[in-house]
Formats: C-alpha cells, sequence, structure tokens
C-alpha cells in the first residue's frame, strides 16, 4: 500500500540543533510533498511555538499537536480536540505545588500560563536553555497559577512540566497517573507532558486520517521517544531515529541514522521515493534497518 501522509515528530527527529531541518530533509519533505504524499508534524509542541517550524515546512497543511490533544490546519482551525477539565486541571496543580517543578499550562484557546516567579529561574527546574526563548515568547506569565488557573475555570488541552531530579519527576509522574483521566507521557530526560486520557500522537494522528479519509497503514510515521511510541505503533511503517528511546525503538518496524545524520530524510527516500519509482534497495538509506528490535 502507497504512503499517502509522513506523520514526523519535530524535536530529535527533524528537529536537530537550533530548531532547524537539515537541507537533505527537507529536499526529502517537498519531493514528497510533489508526489501527493501529506507532510504532518506531530509534536508535543502546542500551535504558539510552531511558527519558525511552519516557515521551513510550507507543505505542512495539518499539524498535530500538544501530543495529539489537538489536530490543528496550519490557519489554526482546530479540527479536532481533547481537553483536561477545570477540576482535573486543579487536582494535577495540587499534585505540582508539592513538587519543585516549572509547569507551563495551555488552555483550550490556546493561550499558555506558567508561574513568574519561576519563569525567572527556569534552569533551576532543568529547563533547557534553547527553550528559554519560545517560553518567553509564548507564555504568559501571571502570580499564584493554582489560584489564577482555578478562576479562569477553563479547559487544559496540556500541561508541560519540567523537574529539578528525577527523583521528584519518578514521584509526580505516579502520583499523577494515580489521579486518572490523563495520557502521562514524555518526551525529555526530565519532563513530563500531560494530556487528557485518549489524548496521545496515535490518537491525534488517527483522527486526522479518519478525516482526510486516509488509512494509518498508508502512514509513514517518524519519531525519537516515549511520546511517539504510539504513533509509531499505529502506522503503516513506523521508524525510529538512531537517537531514540528503548521505548520509541521497541515501537517501531525499522531504524534510521540519527537526526544529526539526515535519518528522516533517508526514510522518506527509502518508502516514499523509492517506492514510488518502483526501487526495493537500501541505497542513500544510511542506517535504515531493523536491528535492535
Amino acid at each position: 500500500m502507497p504512503i499517502r501522509m509522513i506523520a514526523a515528530d519535530l524535536d530529535g527527529t527533524l528537529l536537530c540543533e537550533q530548531n532547524t531541518i537539515s537541507p537533505a530533509t527537507l529536499r526529502a519533505i517537498s519531493a514528497a510533498a510533489r508526489l501527493g504524499v501529506r507532510i504532518v508534524p506531530a509534536t508535543g509542541r502546542i500551535f504558539s511555538e510552531l511558527s519558525q517550524v511552519l516557515c521551513q515546512l510550507p507543505e505542512a497543511e495539518y499539524l498535530v499537536t500538544a501530543n495529539g490533544a489537538a489536530v490543528m490546519t496550519r490557519e489554526r482551525e482546530v479540527l479536532w480536540g481533547n481537553c483536561i477539565s477545570p477540576q482535573l486541571l486543579g487536582r494535577v496543580m495540587s499534585v505540582v505545588q508539592n513538587r519543585h517543578t516549572f509547569a507551563e499550562v495551555t488552555m483550550e484557546d490556546g493561550r499558555s500560563y506558567s508561574e513568574r516567579e519561576e519563569m525567572q529561574r527556569m534552569s533551576d527546574f532543568g529547563v533547557r536553555d534553547d527553550f528559554f526563548e519560545s517560553i518567553f515568547a509564548c507564555v504568559e506569565p501571571v502570580d499564584g497559577l493554582s489560584d489564577f488557573l482555578r478562576r479562569l475555570n477553563q479547559p487544559a488541552a496540556k500541561i508541560y512540566l519540567s523537574f529539578s531530579s528525577q527523583e521528584q519527576r519518578r514521584l509526580a509522574w505516579r502520583e499523577l497517573e494515580a489521579l486518572g483521566g490523563l495520557y502521562v507521557t514524555t518526551s525529555m530526560e526530565n519532563n513530563l507532558e500531560l494530556a487528557a486520557a485518549g489524548s496521545g500522537k496515535a490518537q491525534g494522528l488517527r483522527a486526522l486520517c479518519e478525516i482526510l479519509k486516509i488509512d494509518p497503514c498508508e502512514v509513514l510515521a517518524l519519531g525519537d521517544n516515549h511520546n511517539d511510541a504510539g504513533m509509531l505503533r499505529l502506522a503503516g511503517i513506523g521508524v525510529a531515529m538512531g537517537n531514540a528511546t528503548k521505548e520509541a525503538l521497541q515501537a517501531a518496524d525499522y531504524v534510521t541514522a540519527a537526526c544529526d545524520k539526515d535519518g528522516a530524510a533517508g526514510a522518506i527516500e527509502r518508502f516514499v521515493l523509492n517506492a514510488c519509482a518502483g526501487k526495493d534497495d537500501l541505497v542513500g538509506v544510511a542506517g535504515l534497518s531493523r536491528e535492535g528490535l
């Protein structure tokens, strides 16, 4: 069955250093789009964090954002969504305030909020330096985040948490899962990302496939982390990057080269471009294999 959609994670998959996509990967994406293949970023990021990415990907008409909690067009129209209720959000914040945690909460309307004082010392909570600029650009600082959210009384699309230690993250993960009603995942060593139960990139991708009348078997999915595993299993062909976590590797059908070695370009060439040209070899595909699976 030919590939009609490429669903690709961003950080660690398409995006390498400084939020850029390599020339080789851009060429492969452009060639696939010219063949009529849909290009869909599938990311834990919220829409307001994607402007730089969308400038590099004019072919991307649809987006799976917030770890599958929102499926949108590049014009910001929400096609499908799944949000955390205000009541459950309050219980999450009760857990969070007992941990040494930086919290960014994105509401159903796309606006994001964080504690003002915590934004001034994000590095203390393990937030990566290269995230500072995007957080300051997209997030509104407030005093007393929990009380603010209680007064706002709106559903949340996503909650991003970053922890000062692995032990704090482990304990919080256990408490949050015990609340029920949440999809809890991670995309980095020291973070947690929360959405409503029934979210996840696989669920968002499935919803988009239904909208576009594309069978998931016609999807090539690319990813590198825990939050990509469901999407890799759902797709007809799931490819993990050479820099992928154990969870992503176990979920994938194939492993390609690392992000900084143009692994995404290699996978697109093999499963889309070569397939359309009637080729079935691995020429030009650095590291593509089933090894370790």
